[in-house]
């Protein structure tokens, strides 16, 4: 779930999480060359934990 210009949560597989995103960083969550979707961002957190 995504909201636009408020909170929401986004849940995606470990697969969909690139390298460049970090726990806690802000990243865009969708790729929106024309400027359609504005505000849409993500907040990737650590879900696990290495051993």
């Amino acid at each position: 779930m995504a909201a636009v210009s408020g909170f929401g949560v986004g849940l995606l597989p470990n697969w969909v999480v690139s390298t460049d995103i970090h726990s806690g960083k802000l990243m865009p969550l969708f790729n929106d060359p024309d400027g359609r979707k504005e505000d849409i961002y993500c907040e990737y957190l650590l879900t696990r934990q290495k051993n």
